[in-house]
């Protein structure tokens, strides 16, 4: 059906695709079938870039597209859906900045879902970086916006987190905090990396206010939560969200960069957490981006720190150890 499509689209002719999506509303109960329906209208515009023969049908089939993707429950579906509207969007930008928030939105809520799995990770990370261009043009009306309500929400769930803990609330509802905030977390720093690979080479695309900000609440919510057993859960997106931001100081104010030293030193005293590998790879990360733009003093005190003995980073010295 696909090369079907693909030569009808070829020869100026656009019903191809209207036919698609009355025979989605007809199966609009089967999953499989609209996979293969979707996949095959996607092979069918892999000409549409020189052709434009969808022109005056796009901004119908990208709310048609839309509301699918809104309804969809299964991964597969919404991959196929995603995929074809990434596509569309390169070819008819300015139809798709209608409905980029729309489409984030969609996006983001597999992504901070409780227990997404690895492909939902990594697949909806990368659709969310492949819109770069709707990031960075609605910078101010958007993404900004995006941003902050996901450092505000997570640290609300750091004080409903404070709150259950003294209440002596149970382990599961305190868990459950944790776990949104790492992936609000997540979220954030996959957001920032859709708007730049390296915020050193593009310092001044996010404010300095802002930037300020989110600083200040990463810190002060895993202030909160790292005596949680599963802080480790918390500390990989923590540490990689911090990074990224470091990337944009060209130099530290001395209260920033002191927070940031304890925010790294604190991490290395917890040992009876339940850490993933990952945390401490990206604890490492982050402390090499300090170590660039930090001076030789704040250097010498951060390294006596972290490789005090019994410290976390300490203990690696005999991790791969015959001996």
């Amino acid at each position: 059906m696909g090369l079907i499509g693909y030569a009808m689209l070829n020869e100026g002719e656009p019903k191809f695709s209207e036919w698609i999506f009355e025979r989605l509303n007809d199966v609009r109960k089967n999953d499989s079938q609209r996979q293969l329906l979707i996949n095959a209208f996607r092979h069918s515009i892999q000409n549409e870039r020189e052709m434009l023969c969808l022109a005056n049908q796009i901004e119908q089939i990208s709310d048609q597209l839309k509301k699918i993707l809104e309804s969809v429950v299964h991964a597969p579906l919404m991959i196929a859906i995603t995929d074809t509207i990434i596509e569309l969007s390169r070819i008819y930008p300015q139809i798709f900045q209608e409905i980029f928030v729309d489409i984030v939105d969609i996006l983001i809520g597999w992504y901070i879902e409780p227990l997404p799995t690895d492909r939902i990770l990594e697949y909806t990370a990368q659709a969310l970086q492949k819109f770069r261009p709707f990031w960075v043009d609605q910078i101010e009306s958007t993404t900004l916006t995006l941003l902050d309500h996901f450092i505000e929400d997570a640290d609300n769930y750091a004080q409903q987190f404070e709150l259950q803990e003294q209440n002596n609330d149970g382990d599961d509802e305190i868990a459950s905090f944790t776990d949104k905030i790492a992936a609000l977390y997540r979220a954030f720093a996959t957001v920032l990396r859709a708007l730049s690979d390296n915020f050193t080479s593009t310092p001044h695309l996010l404010p300095v206010e802002y930037v300020d900000n989110w600083l200040q609440k990463i810190l002060h919510t895993t202030t909160i939560i790292r005596h949680d057993k599963l802080f480790g859960i918390l500390a990989k997106p923590a540490n990689t969200a911090v990074c990224i931001l470091v990337e944009t100081f060209s130099q530290f104010d001395e209260q920033l960069k002191n927070e940031i030293f304890d925010f790294i030193i604190e991490q290395t005293h917890l040992h009876t957490q339940s850490w993933p590998y990952e945390a401490d790879v990206n604890l490492l990360r982050l402390i090499m981006k300090v170590i660039d733009i930090a001076d030789h003093d704040s250097c010498a005190k951060l390294a006596s720190s972290i490789f005090a003995a019994k410290s976390r980073l300490w203990l690696y010295r005999f991790l791969y150890s015959n001996s």
